[in-house]
């Protein structure tokens, strides 16, 4: 793809722990010009498996919410791990898979991208699979995957992938290479090729716990007409060194702001002031999912007829119709076209020019009359 050793680079990323599948997402924020080149990572292991469903619908249903403009080209991706986890025999619903389904069909066309991992591509439904261009596989042994690429690509593939070491992974996408398979050695990202460790997630959380607690209280210092322009662009310089993961230059700032916000806080009747995590209103949540769900259904519905199209040729093409003011139409009576015969297989003699201008003759010796030289036809 034209890239070097020199394009390698870290990207700014914050780290987010949910603790509750409805909380409120800002996704106008995230999906915003300001949030271009940076990352934002969800950790959800502290979720029961069934509130997986609801967290999906809730970033889900925001997207739309935030009604984003059309965009040519990609800007944002959403990646979604262990979407398997979604699927009723390993404890989901089913309802996260029906709004991933509503993702790949919609997000397109606001230049959003949607990434799906799971254990096998047979984890992913029909529609999932058709919206997807591109398909990774990586090494795997399971016989109903193996089966999968052997009819759908060739058994050489079956051998390759069984075989494929770590990080090596079989792409499939129809504008390269013909649409036929091709394989990528998928390196290790630069600065660690593992998990960040419990204590650096700590580290993130404690961080933007109050960073996100002091967003709140100048929030609430603004709705009095209170100047916040200053502590802003220091809040910024943190959440930018947070990015960085430097939590030593957070701190730093951090301890700084805070006592100065409080001090405004108490100044303005505003002393003691807390943050409470906004929730999405649970009806909300099986508003969405409800909407989903009819909107597959009609997508299933439309699947299973066949398209006006070939319903309009069927018209075209089947028997011609007559109808009358007031009735049904009924089918014509077909005409029996008159068979085409030879002369000679009647019994009729064909006449050239001579045996015409004799017949002439001889008709007018006798006044006009044919004189029976004419024969009936048969």
């Amino acid at each position: 793809f034209g890239l070097t050793e020199a394009d390698a680079r870290s990207f700014p990323g914050v780290v987010k722990l949910i603790t509750n599948p409805r909380q409120k997402i800002d996704m106008k924020e995230l999906l915003g010009e300001e949030a271009r080149g940076k990352i934002t990572v969800f950790v959800i292991e502290r979720l029961k498996p069934g509130d997986m469903d609801i967290f999906v619908t809730n970033v889900i249903q925001s997207i739309f919410e935030s009604q984003p403009r059309e965009y040519p080209e990609l800007k944002v991706l959403l990646i979604f791990d262990e979407v398997h986890r979604l699927l009723p025999k390993y404890g989901g619903t089913g309802a996260g898979v029906i709004q991933l389904e509503r993702a790949v069909r919609e997000f397109r066309k606001w230049g959003i991208g949607v990434m799906l991992v799971s254990q096998t591509i047979a984890d992913f439904s029909e529609t999932i699979q058709t919206n997807c261009r591109t398909q990774i596989q990586f090494w795997t042994r399971e016989e109903a995957e193996l089966q999968r690429i052997a009819v759908k690509y060739g058994e050489e593939h079956v051998r390759s992938v069984s075989r494929a070491p770590i990080g090596f992974g079989m792409v499939v996408n129809p504008d390269y290479n013909r649409g036929r398979p091709y394989y990528v050695n998928f390196r290790p990202i630069l600065h660690s090729p593992f998990r960040l460790s419990p204590e650096e997630l700590d580290k993130y959380y404690a961080a933007d716990d109050r960073i996100e607690n002091i967003k709140f209280k100048l929030k609430k210092l603004e709705e009095k007409g209170v100047d916040v322009f200053d502590l802003r662009i220091e809040l910024g310089l943190a959440q930018r060194k947070l990015e960085e993961a430097s939590f030593d230059m957070v701190n730093a700032y951090l301890d700084s702001l805070e006592p100065r916000v409080d001090e405004l806080c108490a100044k303005h009747k505003l002393k003691g002031i807390k943050r409470v995590i906004e929730l999405v209103p649970e009806e909300e949540i099986k508003r969405a999912q409800l909407a989903a769900l009819r909107e597959r259904e009609r997508q299933l519905a439309m699947m299973r007829r066949p398209p006006e199209i070939i319903e309009a040729y069927k018209e075209i093409l089947g028997p011609k119709k007559e109808v009358k003011h007031g009735e049904a139409g009924k089918p014509l009576k077909e005409e029996k076209e008159e068979e085409m015969v030879h002369p000679e297989a009647r019994g009729e003699k064909l006449e050239g020019p001579e045996e015409k201008a004799k017949a002439e003759e001889k008709r007018k010796k006798n006044g006009g009359k044919n004189g029976g030289s004419n024969k009936k036809k048969g």
